[in-house]
């Protein structure tokens, strides 16, 4: 078995941690650019915007999984061309660095995943918040018309029973007037 020259392991190591750090780039840029839309996605359309944005989000994690896929795919076939000029202990090592790099990926991956549902979590108790709300809002706008219309009801009976107090006043006036 020949063992791989100190340039080729390097040409190796190189295009490996390249990749991994594109990778790491990517999935940074797509975190960043997903938590200033979550952030700036406040009041008009909201329930609109949250869907895209959570779209958005899905296809980049889709993308970047798939990405992560071929990294794989990548190293897999970089070790076939080169594994027979690599020692086995190189070939275990590179390969320890290699699912290190990966594992690593994976974990910044389900760490993004793991804040999109609590976002997803903290909007729909942010939902639900606003329609009891809006529910008690409505509650307390009916009580307070039932209670006007109560006040209503009772100011007019006492109109009502003014008028009937005037009107005998009257009737009795005009009894005196009459026996007079």
């Amino acid at each position: 078995m020949s063992k791989t020259s100190p340039g080729e392991y390097g040409q190796l190591m190189a295009r490996h941690e390249k990749d991994i750090a594109e990778l790491t780039l990517t999935l940074n840029d797509e975190k960043e650019r997903y938590e200033e839309k979550e952030l700036g996605k406040e009041k008009k359309n909201t329930t609109q915007k949250a869907s895209d944005d959570d779209a958005q989000f899905e296809t980049a994690v889709e993308l970047l999984e798939e990405e992560i896929k071929m990294t794989e795919i990548k190293f897999q076939e970089a070790m076939k061309e080169k594994r027979p000029q690599l020692s086995e202990e190189e070939y275990q090592r590179l390969l320890g660095e290699h699912e290190i790099d990966i594992d690593r990926l994976r974990k910044q991956l389900d760490g993004n995943k793991e804040r999109q549902r609590l976002a997803l979590l903290e909007k729909l108790a942010k939902r639900k918040q606003k329609r009891e709300l809006k529910s008690n809002e409505e509650d307390e706008r009916r009580r307070l018309l039932d209670a006007l219309d109560d006040a209503q009801f009772e100011t007019a009976i006492e109109l009502l029973e003014e008028e009937i107090k005037m009107a005998k006043v009257r009737f009795q006036e005009e009894i005196g007037s009459k026996r007079k």
